[in-house]
């Protein structure tokens, strides 16, 4: 991948964050869920192999422990680590370049005509 390719990979991979996080918060998804679709330790692997950001990979760790978090620990501390998923996946928007994010083909091979 080419740097421009990794920086709307990684503003892909927040907003998702950002979303499953809330799904998370609000009972529309399973923990087993988010992490089948991105919360899983194969996707801080990818990342760490593209150079993403730490705070993707940190939030995307955050996203692994989740479950556990809410079975062990407490149902606050689940629902910090869901604010500090959604605090760092906001930090990588920010500091990447929107320009880069042009997602038309990435949708273009999901939704085929």
């Amino acid at each position: 991948m080419n740097l421009k390719e990794n920086v709307r990979t990684e503003r892909l991979l927040a907003l998702l964050s950002l979303g499953i996080a809330h799904a998370l918060k609000n009972g529309a998804i399973s923990s087993d869920e988010a992490e089948r679709l991105l919360f899983s330790p194969g996707t801080i692997g990818r990342c760490s192999k593209i150079g993403a950001p730490s705070e993707l990979i940190d939030l995307i760790h955050v996203g692994t422990e989740l479950d556990a978090i809410k079975r062990l620990i407490s149902l606050r501390k689940w629902e910090e680590s869901l604010e500090i998923v959604q605090t760092n996946a906001l930090a990588v928007l920010r500091q990447t370049d929107e320009s880069c994010s042009q997602l038309e083909p990435w949708i273009a091979k999901l939704i085929a005509d």
